[in-house]
């Protein structure tokens, strides 16, 4: 493509003359008067900072290159007026005015700045900064809800314990750093950035709470387009309490958990590391009355099984999951999303072999058996996890017999399987990887342990 210098294009261009160097903000100015008499409608984009090397691709084709400092913005009309570029020489003011090819706006234009009619304010884009998957963690935060902007490798390291952080492209990209503390669970925050001015921008944080009592640290990092020294950044949070207490049922028609099976690995290997013995699927399967209640099978099917089977019978009201044993005709707990903080509770696992155990009278119990095989626990913690959009109540539940912890998701059953509420959470036996309802994917094991194999 040919290119020429910028005294060889005097007749592609229109130039304005003023005295006295100028701003961008002065800049700005000056393209919004020049653009004030048109009568079409237009977008006036404009490039941040100073540019002392710039190209353009002049209506006839031909390359004209830049080489003084100088703001660079871009017009882009609605309708089929060829686009233009609005060069200010900063100085001098200098205005100069070139047609662009074919419409044809500069490589990312999009992300430009937006200046003229649209009016202030001016939503900004963002990409959201996530530390997940590192072995990284923020540090030196005060947690006073403010924003700390970022421009530099040094300055992110002030802020950030490792060194495998994610890459930031620091010439094309600011970092915004916020931190706070709340009284009360959070299961969402909603974000937003605009400028307000020339030189003024505002982070808004919409975080909404579940109601909860506990103390929460929340950090928000995003990027965004190249802020400069003379921008001024703050933030405005705003809280939501919701009160009421959203209930997701559990057993569900046509629900699926699938789950992994594993076991201690033999003496020799690492300590710890689990050993794959198998998988099932769990389903929600046809209902049956008992007593005149109204029971769903939940059936396993496996690949390590000849055919699928029905584990047992369960039910549920109003967050009180129970299931039904024949041979007893009776009903015992597997979950109660009822229970506060400091609760005891009592349950039996319905894969408890009765029969095995006691088989003349398989559904009485000793105190000592019921030590023994049946579990005790009190509840220690209740919050409020989010997947995908939905703020789902979690009780950790605490065994009185040994130092480990159950996990009860409202609507999923414990983070090892729906058919092992008594599970402790131990790497090594049982993991949840998913499930879904009627289809449709409503959690996901999103740091699953790997097996040994």
């Amino acid at each position: 493509m040919k290119k020429i210098f910028l005294l060889l294009a005097a007749s592609l261009i229109c130039l304005t003359t003023i005295s006295a160097q100028v701003s961008q903000e002065d800049a700005d100015q000056i393209v919004i008067d020049r653009m004030s008499n048109e009568t079409s409608d237009f977008t006036i984009y404009a490039k941040d900072g100073v540019q002392t090397t710039f190209e353009v691709i002049t209506a006839s084709g031909e390359t004209l290159e830049l080489n003084y400092p100088c703001w660079v913005y871009y017009v882009n009309f609605a309708d089929e007026t060829n686009g233009k570029y609005l060069i200010v020489k900063e100085n001098n003011g200098n205005l100069l005015e070139v047609n662009a090819k074919n419409d044809e706006g500069p490589e990312g234009v999009e992300s430009w700045r937006v200046i003229g009619d649209v009016g202030y304010p001016i939503e900004i884009p963002f990409i959201e900064y996530s530390l997940s998957g590192t072995s990284c963690q923020w540090v030196n935060l005060n947690y006073d809800e403010t924003v700390i902007i970022i421009n530099n490798i040094e300055e992110l390291e002030n802020y950030i314990d490792c060194t495998d952080y994610p890459e930031i492209d620091f010439s094309q990209y600011t970092l915004l750093l916020a931190s706070g503390t709340t009284d009360y669970d959070i299961f969402n925050i909603t974000k937003n950035v605009q400028q307000l001015s020339y030189s003024e921008y505002k982070l808004y944080a919409e975080i909404s709470l579940y109601e909860v009592e506990t103390i929460k640290e929340w950090t928000i990092a995003l990027m965004v387009n190249k802020l400069n020294e003379e921008n001024i950044m703050e933030l405005n949070v705003t809280y939501t309490i919701f009160e009421e207490v959203y209930h997701y049922p559990t057993i569900v028609p046509n629900k699926t958990w699938y789950i992994e099976h594993g076991f201690t690995c033999p003496e020799g290997l690492e300590i710890g590391c689990p050993c794959y013995l198998g998988a099932e699927t769990i389903t929600i399967g046809n209902f049956h009355f008992f007593n005149d209640k109204k029971y769903y099978e939940l059936i396993t099917d496996s690949p390590d099984q000849p055919e699928q089977y029905v584990v047992t019978y369960v039910g549920e009201d109003n967050g009180r999951v129970v299931f039904y044993v024949e041979d007893c005709d009776k009903e015992y707990l597997l979950y109660d999303y009822n229970l506060n903080v400091s609760d005891v509770v009592f349950l039996v696992d319905p894969r408890f072999p009765f029969l095995w155990f006691n088989p003349e009278n398989p559904c009485e119990f000793t105190e000592e058996e019921e030590l023994g095989l049946f579990f005790k626990g009190t509840v220690t913690n209740i919050d409020v996890i989010e997947y995908d959009g939905v703020p789902r109540k979690r009780l950790k539940v605490k065994h009185l017999y040994m130092d480990m912890y159950d996990y009860w998701i409202e609507g999923i059953g414990n983070i090892q399987g729906i058919t092992w509420p008594t599970q402790i959470d131990k790497p090594g036996f049982h993991q949840l990887i998913d499930c879904y309802e009627s289809g449709e994917l409503i959690f996901e094991n999103e740091d699953p342990f790997c097996w040994f194999y």
